[in-house]
Parts: C-alpha cells; sequence; structure tokens
C-alpha cells in the first residue's frame, strides 16, 4: 500500500493545517470542538481532487480557531484541551492530551496508507492498553468481551446468521483518548492480530475522515462522541415500563384479552408489541381488518387502560402487499443498473427494497405512518433493516450496497422522525430498531441484540454487547428476555433473564411462537417475575433522571464497571455486573442451578439493597442469590427515589415518594421530571430537585433542595419517606423542628415528611445514635 512521502505543500489558516502530498493526498487538520481532533484524508492527482461527501452522522459545526508551529520536519498544532504533533515525512502524527501526556501515535511510516478503492490508518498500541466501544459483536463468536484487543471486527451490519452484528467505528481507549471514523463503508478493525503491537481500520471505500478524543477518563471521551454524532433523545416515560411481546398477537381478542389479563394479575405493564400478524402483507403498513377488526376502537381501549401499542415494520415490500405498485411507479425502491425496481427472493415473498437514502423514498415512506400516528400507535418496531437480505449489485439514491449498507438504519429512522415532525411533532419519538449507525440515537433509537438464543450461554453474552453497545451513543438497549428462538425456556432461565432485563434501559421480553408472558412458566415464576416488574416501576424515578443525565452528556444507563471506577485495574476486565446509573450495582445470575455468585465490590462501603446490610468493598465476595433475587448493591452516598408500585408508568402522579438515604459517606442526587410525553423538556419544561447527604460526627444531613423549574401538571407538594439503612436515631430535625413520626422499619430508620412544598428547600438533621 501507498504511503504520504512526497510532500508539496503546508497550508496554516485560522481553523486549519493542510499539508498536500503531490499524487496522493491531501491532509486536513481541524478542531470542531474542544478536545477533539478532525483528521480528514482526500485522494489527490495532478487532475483531479476528492470530494468528501456530507455525513450521515456529525452534526455540522464550525471549526474552532487553532494555532500551528512549524518546524523543519513537524507541525505541532494547538487545540483547546490538547494538541497533536504532525511528522511531515513519511506522514505521522501524535495526539497529546491537556496535561502534555502522549496518549497515541500513528504506526511508523503507516500512518496513513491507501491502494486504490482502499485506505487504512494504523496507530501504535501503548504496553497493555484496552479498547472498548465497537457496539454489538457477532455473538456466534467466543470472544465477546469488553476488551477488542487481540480481535478482528468487521464494521458491516448483519442478522444472518442470527443474532446481530451491530458495530459502529468508535473505540476508547484505556490510554485516555477516543477515535471515530466517519466513513460507512465495508471496513474492519484490527486489534493486534495481524501485528501484535498495532491496531488498524481499514475500509474498502469512502473518505477517510476521523475525530480523535482526547480526555481522561472514559465518561469524558463518551461524552465528546455524542456532542459530535447528536444527544440521545429522552424517551417517553411510559417505555421504561414493562413492554409485553412475543411472536406474536394474531388477534385483536388475544391482544384485548392479554391486556385485561394483566390488569386482573395486578402485574403492571405499559405496551403491547404487535408483530408481523398485524398486517397481511409484508409492506402493507396497514392493519388486517379481519384479525383486527376495527383497530381503531382497539387501540382506544388499550390506551385507555394505559397501554401504549407499538407495531413491527420493515423495509421490504412484497410484490403482493398494497403498497408495492405505487412504490414500484413512483421509483422508490432499490434498482437494478437498468433503474428497474430490483425484485429478489425472500422469506416473506417477492420482496422490494426501500431506498431510505433517497429523500422521496423517505417521505413516502413517512406517508405511509399518517394514518398510524393520527390512530394511537405510539411506538415503531423497526425490524430486518441492517438491512437483512441487500444484494450487492442492489443501485441506491447514494450510491452502492457497500457505501449505504451500514448507514441503511440510519436514514430509515430518519424516515420515522419525518412522519413525527409533520404529524405530530410535540410527540416523542421511540423506535425500537433491530439496526443502527452513529447519529441513530437522535431520533429516540432503542436497540436489541436480535434473535438470541433461549440458552445460558446467549444469556451470559448479553452483558458484554449491551455495555459495548452503552459506550457507542445508542444506550436505551434490551435483548430479548428469554431468548427468541430455539427450545422454550426453563421457568430458572426466564427468571434469571427478568431479573436481569429489569435493570437495563428496556424490559421486554420476546420469543418465537412461544408464550413470553409472566404467567407462562407457573404460579412460582409468575410471582417472581411480578415481584421485579414491580421493582421496575418502584425504580422509575432513578432510571428515568438517568435518562435526563443520558440527554446531557451521552454517558449511558448501563455502565461498565470501568467507566464508574477507572482508578480499579480489577474492573478493566469485568463485564458480567455492571451500574446502572452511578449508585447501584448489578450482578444477574448466569449460571444454571446457582444460588450464589461471586461479585467484585470496589472499594468502599456498599449496601445489599435486600437486606439493608452493609458490607466493605475492595473485594469479590460470594453473594447469595436464591431463585426470587439477584445480588443488587447501592454504594454508602447513595440517595435512590422511589415510587408505590403502578400499574402503568402515568396511572398517578409522583406526589408521593420514599427517598432511600445510604449513609456512611456524602452524596447526591439530581431527580429529574416532564411531562413524560413530549418534546417540551427540550425548552426546557421539566423540573429538577438536588438530594444531598453529608455524613457528620453523630449526625446526617440530608438536603432536599427546592424545585427548579417547572412543567404543565407538574406537582406542588410532595410527601416524602425516608429511609435511612444501618442507622437509629435520638432525635429528627425538619427545617429545626422536630420530626415525631420516627420508627425503625425492617432495620432502617424511617421517618414521612407530609405534603412538603416543592419549590421549598427542606434540611433534615439526624442525630445518630452511638
Amino acid at each position: 500500500m501507498h504511503t504520504l512521502t512526497d510532500l508539496r505543500e503546508v497550508i496554516i489558516t485560522e481553523t486549519a493545517v493542510e499539508l498536500y502530498y503531490a499524487f496522493q493526498a491531501k491532509v486536513l487538520i481541524r478542531s470542531p470542538q474542544e478536545g477533539t481532533v478532525q483528521v480528514q484524508f482526500l485522494k489527490v492527482t495532478d487532475w483531479s481532487e476528492e470530494v468528501p461527501e456530507p455525513s450521515y452522522s456529525v452534526l455540522l459545526k464550525e471549526f474552532l480557531p487553532l494555532q500551528a508551529e512549524e518546524r523543519e520536519n513537524e507541525i505541532t498544532v494547538y487545540i483547546p484541551k490538547g494538541r497533536a504533533v504532525i511528522s511531515k515525512v513519511p506522514f505521522g502524527i501524535r495526539f497529546f492530551n491537556e496535561t502534555g501526556r502522549e496518549v497515541t501515535r500513528s504506526a511508523d511510516t503507516a500512518a496513513y496508507q491507501f491502494d486504490g478503492w482502499k485506505s487504512r490508518i494504523s496507530f501504535q498500541f501503548s504496553g497493555d492498553e484496552r479498547i472498548y466501544g465497537l457496539g454489538e459483536s457477532d455473538l456466534n463468536q467466543d470472544d465477546v468481551r469488553l476488551n477488542h484487543r487481540g480481535t478482528i471486527r468487521p464494521i458491516w451490519n448483519k442478522h444472518l446468521p442470527s443474532p446481530s452484528r451491530l458495530m459502529i467505528p468508535v473505540i476508547y481507549s484505556s490510554e485516555g483518548y477516543g477515535l471515530f471514523v466517519d466513513n460507512p463503508w465495508v471496513a474492519r478493525f484490527d486489534f493486534g492480530v495481524e501485528k501484535e503491537d498495532i491496531w488498524f481500520y481499514e475500509a474498502e471505500g469512502g473518505t477517510i475522515t476521523y475525530y480523535l478524543f482526547l480526555g481522561q477518563e472514559l465518561k469524558d471521551l463518551v461524552s465528546q462522541y455524542v456532542e459530535l454524532t447528536g444527544r440521545p433523545e429522552i424517551p417517553p416515560l411510559w417505555t421504561f415500563g414493562y413492554l409485553q411481546s412475543k411472536f406474536g398477537y394474531k388477534s385483536r381478542q388475544e391482544v384485548e384479552e392479554l391486556a385485561e389479563t394483566f390488569r386482573q394479575k395486578r402485574i403492571p405493564c405499559d405496551s403491547i408489541i404487535l408483530d408481523l400478524y398485524w398486517f397481511k402483507k409484508m409492506g402493507d403498513m396497514c392493519f388486517d381488518r379481519i384479525a383486527f377488526p376495527q383497530p381503531e376502537k382497539m387501540i382506544a381501549g388499550l390506551r385507555g387502560k394505559g397501554f401504549h401499542p407499538i407495531v413491527i415494520e420493515e423495509p421490504y415490500v412484497t410484490k403482493e402487499s398494497r403498497l408495492f405498485p405505487e412504490g414500484d411507479r413512483i421509483k422508490v425502491f432499490a434498482k437494478k443498473q437498468n433503474g428497474e425496481t430490483y425484485l429478489f427472493p425472500f422469506w416473506a415473498g417477492e420482496s422490494a427494497l426501500v431506498d431510505f437514502t433517497d429523500p422521496f423514498a423517505k417521505q413516502w415512506w413517512a406517508d405511509q405512518h399518517k394514518e398510524l400516528i393520527e390512530m394511537g400507535i405510539e411506538g415503531w418496531w423497526t425490524d430486518l433493516n441492517e438491512p437483512e437480505v441487500h444484494s450487492p449489485d442492489m443501485v441506491h439514491h447514494d450510491g452502492p450496497a457497500q457505501k449505504v449498507h451500514n448507514i441503511f438504519a440510519l436514514e430509515m429512522h430518519k424516515s420515522l422522525a419525518l412522519a413525527h415532525e409533520q404529524n405530530c411533532p410535540e410527540r416523542r419519538l421511540f423506535i425500537m430498531s433491530r439496526s443502527g449507525w452513529a447519529g441513530s440515537q437522535r431520533y429516540g433509537v432503542g436497540v436489541w441484540s436480535g434473535d438470541v438464543e433461549s440458552t445460558w450461554t446467549d444469556l451470559k453474552k448479553q452483558l458484554s454487547v449491551a455495555l459495548s453497545m452503552s459506550l457507542v451513543g445508542l444506550p436505551l438497549w434490551n435483548s430479548d428476555i428469554g431468548g427468541f428462538k430455539g427450545n422454550e425456556p426453563s421457568p430458572e432461565l426466564y427468571v434469571r433473564w427478568i431479573q436481569f432485563g429489569a435493570f437495563t434501559p428496556i424490559m421486554r421480553p420476546h420469543g418465537a411462537h412461544q408464550n413470553r408472558e409472566p404467567w407462562a412458566f407457573g404460579e412460582e415464576t409468575e410471582k417472581i417475575v411480578k415481584n421485579f416488574i414491580e421493582w421496575r416501576y418502584r425504580f422509575l424515578p432513578y432510571i428515568y433522571s438517568c435518562a435526563f443525565e443520558t440527554y446531557r452528556t451521552g454517558i449511558p444507563y448501563m455502565r461498565p464497571m470501568v467507566m464508574e471506577v477507572p482508578e480499579d485495574l480489577n474492573c478493566t476486565e469485568i463485564c458480567d455486573q455492571f451500574f446502572i446509573g452511578s449508585n447501584l450495582l448489578v450482578a444477574p445470575v448466569l449460571e444454571e442451578g446457582a444460588t450464589s455468585r461471586k461479585v467484585y465490590l470496589p472499594e468502599g462501603l456498599w449496601y445489599d439493597v435486600w437486606t439493608w446490610q452493609s458490607v466493605e468493598g475492595g473485594r469479590t465476595i460470594e453473594a447469595d442469590a436464591p431463585l426470587d433475587r439477584i445480588p443488587i448493591y447501592a454504594k454508602a452516598g447513595s440517595i435512590i427515589p422511589t415510587l408505590p408500585v403502578m400499574q402503568h408508568a402515568e396511572e398517578r402522579s409522583w406526589d408521593k415518594m420514599t427517598i432511600i438515604v445510604y449513609p456512611g459517606r456524602n452524596g447526591e442526587f439530581l431527580l429529574y421530571e416532564d411531562d413524560g410525553k413530549t418534546t417540551a423538556y427540550k425548552r426546557g419544561e421539566y423540573r429538577t430537585m438536588s438530594f444531598s447527604q453529608k455524613n457528620l460526627d453523630g449526625k446526617i444531613i440530608v438536603n432536599i433542595g427546592a424545585g427548579t423549574g417547572s412543567y404543565p401538571e407538574s406537582v406542588e407538594q410532595r410527601t416524602y419517606h425516608i429511609l435511612i439503612p444501618g442507622v437509629t436515631a435520638s432525635e429528627v430535625r425538619m427545617n429545626g423542628k422536630s420530626v415525631h413520626s420516627i420508627k425503625q422499619e425492617e432495620g432502617c430508620l424511617a421517618f414521612t415528611l407530609e405534603d412538603q412544598p416543592v419549590k421549598c428547600e427542606i434540611n433534615v438533621e439526624i442525630v445518630i445514635n452511638k
């Protein structure tokens, strides 16, 4: 492969450094935001220069001013919070953070190489450097893990053979940098397989533009990536409830009986998801009115009971569907070389593929949602959109299949966003998608891990892919609880998967022609499952506040241990336990027959959320895990708001709240509230409340800050029931006045503050019995 050696010209402007290598490439160095360096390679000849296409993913920004110093064979480029040092001949580059430490450098003589359409960028590994990110690797492989070093990772989204591979070219290094390659073409990362001390990214086509992020911790790097590609939207509140699914519910009668059973059994549920049976032919985009007569009345009835219907859709339109003749006539499908619609055999019938890279096709598909939106459908399930079958000789508006394949799902998401913008602009968009790309998070997209097997092996692998996906800007992740295909899960496997799913951002069981309802596995299983679903609803304020943090910063709901405790080297490879938010450590049970499991607790004091007992960390413990629970620990200093159990997320206002204060160190929590439905939060229509605790000698001071901001229907008064594990008190004073409702509840100090004005600050002083 060719390297850059024939330097002819260096141009330094206010916002860019440009190096021109004759008959090879032009290199541009710029900075779109603090701590981020853009490096772009444009192939050139004596008579032409490559023109980069607009990015599908990166939000357009003005480049920041930078300073550059040129020496004989070196240029130092200073950006806010870091610098890059360029070697002119051969081209090379080193990156330094704001402390002056070198975090990475290009491989000697191989910073950029090209041969025809193929391009490669290479970097030098540093010592025991670890690589995180990328998303969902192939679950059929054995090396599904958090650290990708020593692997080859293809950048080509697929689902055949299932389950999913959803790889986004963004990585994070333990050395303090991240890197996003903004190129949708088929590509691969090699993390030390070809050469042990080198990692590289190689694309089969397209312009190589990469963004290198400089930061001290993983959280900083993730935030920079999200700032570049877009913030994850706050989903509707109901999406954090329990969502019931299977393949599939076949009639209106079955759906309505299912909804009634949930309410009769008092098992909370917020959505019933309709798989392929809601339409006659794939691509109809309308209800089968024989199986689902008067669907408008069905949906109105479901919504009246607190259910939010979700329907599946695919990018494929079968030749027998009602939309095919029109789509074929107006040319919205992928085409043959001669311009005719590309028809191909497919399991749903001979089909065409909607060309979502065509703006006209996007609008046409958006138009098909108008009636469904007016009918009351509130969520969209985009399936098969890798796309599952994608012939290499297909012609698309934006180019060949090899170019548009990876961004195809993103372009489909943009079509649904267009439908909302034109028909219900105030309603939040929620898309549950099998595939995606950098930027999908801007459109309310959550992803799941595809058609996983109903096995303990596949359950174990879910944690690694969930945590890796959380790091690449698509944190709203879930899996098919119980597994989708294969033999029916045992009651034990179903329970353990439910327990894991209760602490993932979306909680949704699913299975192929098998029941996945909470009562489908016997009375004992139903009781345990109901308890964990109720736990989910009690913790809604905590999870929803995480959604606000994710929206503001990009820091995900599910977090690998290394993200929350970066200084603890014991956490660098752990992927069988995780944090949800920054306060709760969850350790799912992943072994058949296990009634305990090993849990690593970082330094500090931790509380078992089941027993309220405290335990010192900095070690691995053997935690009890009978079938009806999994190990969950809250770190000392945590403040966790919870609610009474509800049958659906919008059943009642948050006027009564239990606040669990885990003592032993100072801590704080920011509670977030809004209307849960509209996009008004983007205009500032929401409220936050800060909770904090200070642990002094003989006292605990709990502060509930005055609510900041407001939104329609926000509560003006709230009753707080305070629980403090492991503490007894001689006196409790609120704003200087004694509280008389002190008691002990199952190992906790408990007292109630009735009907407190939300806009007033509350100071509570607890005098501890020694």
